[in-house]
């Protein structure tokens, strides 16, 4: 339950009803008394197990800072209510996770998981093909830009892509106990909606993930090197040749779908708000109180994040989030893999894979502290059980 209401939503098919800055930032009071309700029957059963006291050591110590200083920003954010409200949300989910993983152990919680994750694969390849009017994004959608993408049961073609594109890094590296014929049909499945969904994003850090992997930590050491060098040279010779090209996409802010002109914005606020941000979940989807609203051009304004989870990272709590944030759910997970690994050497390799793709994908896609979303429900559980 807890995880189809965190990645899928609540109900089946969810509405593509959008909120943008314009608007009053109004939450789905469904799917938060979902999570209520989750959260509590979880609190129960985990503390009858381990003991009320457990639930104080539950999180790691910087988790819990992290949450303390984006519970500061809200002192200065001018919609601090909503800012509460998305934070609560987070702990809520975040401490969900937590309890989760713990309860099953991460063996069993790896591949409960991943089960459900290509279920809801599965699922959406059959419905895009039994309801194409509401699995695929139609000309009606309030984003033109992303009609005929396959969403499935998912809110959005982007959570779709990634959850395909998840599905197969954890395939490439699980091993098989039932039929050979069932793993190439879910590799078949997760590539056909991978495909058809549309999102680049994914499509793209997918391979680029897999071979960084392979090449510089599975491989040889002087193939990695050698390999570095060789991606050097051809990245310097080819920004050479096409340095004009770049230049002027750069500055083109309706570039990469409007990539640029949302990261230029982001740029200029964080260098007025370096230090403290606007304040937690109180930039996208609050209405006209966002202290962004004066850095955005009038076409910005139905954006729902920034399209890079670093930059709307610094831009809601600041340079002390940002640093807390990489820390917290990149390098310590990573560290605690490699160092003290409590996992099979194939689960290990298959959640540091996962970490160096959430870690691209969101260069390009914002998924960090984003709920409720598919990426940073995954995120928060593998950091569960790196923990």
């Amino acid at each position: 339950i807890f995880l189809y209401i965190s990645i899928v939503g609540v109900g089946f098919l969810p509405s593509r009803i959008h909120t943008d800055i314009s608007q009053t930032g109004g939450a789905d009071n469904i799917r938060q008394l979902f999570f209520v309700s989750v959260f509590l029957a979880l609190t129960l059963v985990y503390s009858r197990r381990n003991g009320v006291a457990s639930l104080a050591t539950l999180l790691p110590l910087h988790i819990y800072l992290l949450f303390g200083w984006a519970a500061l920003t809200l002192l200065w954010s001018p919609v601090p209510e909503i800012g509460g409200r998305r934070l609560m949300l987070l702990a809520i989910v975040c401490i969900s996770c937590f309890m989760n993983v713990k309860y099953f152990g991460n063996e069993r919680a790896v591949r409960f998981i991943f089960s459900c994750l290509l279920i809801f694969v599965v699922l959406s390849v059959i419905v895009g093909f039994l309801v194409p009017g509401v699995a695929i994004h139609q000309p009606d959608d309030p984003e033109p830009s992303i009609v005929g993408g396959w969403r499935g049961i998912f809110f959005h073609k982007n959570e779709s892509g990634f959850v395909a594109a998840a599905c197969l890094i954890w395939l490439v590296f699980s091993r098989w106990r039932g039929s050979y014929f069932l793993k190439g049909a879910s590799f078949g499945a997760c590539g056909f909606l991978l495909v058809m969904s549309g999102a680049k994003t994914p499509l793209i850090m997918l391979p680029v993930s897999l071979l960084l992997y392979f090449t510089f930590v599975l491989g040889p050491r002087k193939l990695g090197i050698s390999f570095a060098l060789i991606a050097v040279l051809f990245v310097g010779v080819l920004g050479l040749l096409l340095f004009d090209n770049i230049a002027e996409i750069l500055s083109n802010p309706v570039s990469l779908t409007g990539r640029i002109g949302l990261w230029q914005s982001l740029i200029y606020f964080t260098q007025d708000n370096f230090w403290t941000g606007g304040g937690f979940g109180s930039i996208w989807d609050v209405g006209t109180a966002s202290p962004l609203l004066p850095y955005l051009i009038i076409w910005m304004y139905g954006a729902a994040h920034g399209h890079n989870g670093y930059l709307d990272t610094i831009v809601a709590i600041g340079f002390p989030g940002l640093l807390l944030t990489l820390f917290s759910f990149f390098i310590w997970p990573t560290f605690k893999l490699i160092k003290r690994p409590a996992l099979n050497i194939r689960t290990r390799d298959m959640i540091l894979c996962l970490l160096l793709f959430i870690f691209l994908h969101n260069l390009i896609e914002t998924d960090i502290m984003y709920l409720p979303h598919a990426p940073w429900t995954l995120l928060i559980l593998l950091c569960a059980i790196a923990s």
